[in-house]
């Protein structure tokens, strides 16, 4: 993540009237946004469908003293809707849950994840389309956008004697643009280290 201190976090949102009080984040992973980004927020949400990156990032925040990260273990395309429909102003929606393609265990008694070789488990679409039903004007920072629209074998599911099981191009295929397209209603954007920052509108809002 591009952003290292909540003092940079909150300026996404410092001229706004009505500031930014809930963060919702897909992908987990060992909780290193959570732990140093969370103070920014009262509440930070974070989802993971790894219950070892959960256990890690659980670690790691009660290290810190951080106590406002809620965590949720499971599919972000199911735990995102129930998240988002309880939270009825603009929220912080950071989605980094895309690199769950890629065979990697943090701990050894870490379960293996279920690969989809349809592209189930490459959840930002569903993410976007979950998003862009929100009538608020929320921000929308989605990282790895540098690495969309190039071709990254090293992205692909492989068995466990290292064959690609999966060509779906889910990276090659995707875009900024499909995911400005996609969320619908943009204010404002721009890329900051290899995230991209979407700014929405309300849906009240004349852009």
């Amino acid at each position: 993540m591009f952003i290292k201190h909540p003092d940079k976090l909150r300026e996404l949102w410092q001229d706004r009237a009505v500031p930014i009080r809930v963060a919702v984040e897909t992908g987990t992973f060992r909780g290193v946004s959570a732990s140093t980004l969370s103070p920014a927020v009262d509440v930070w949400h974070t989802i993971d469908i790894n219950p070892g990156c959960t256990a890690l990032a659980r670690k790691r925040c009660d290290a810190a003293g951080i106590t406002n990260v809620r965590f949720h273990v499971g599919d972000s395309r199911k735990v995102l809707p129930r998240l988002l429909y309880k939270i009825q102003a603009p929220c912080l929606i950071m989605l980094d849950a895309h690199f769950s393609k890629v065979r990697r265990k943090l701990t050894p008694d870490e379960p293996d994840l279920v690969h989809d070789p349809h592209g189930a488990d490459f959840p930002l679409l569903a993410e976007l389309e979950i998003v862009a039903a929100r009538p608020f004007a929320d921000i929308i920072l989605v990282d790895d956008t540098e690495l969309f629209g190039k071709v990254r074998p090293d992205l692909r599911a492989r068995d466990a004697q290292g064959n690609i099981i999966d060509n779906s191009p889910q990276w090659e295929s995707m875009t900024k643009d499909k995911v400005a397209k996609a969320l619908g209603r943009i204010k404002a954007s721009w890329d900051l280290q290899g995230t991209t920052v979407y700014m929405r509108s309300a849906d009240t809002e004349v852009i």
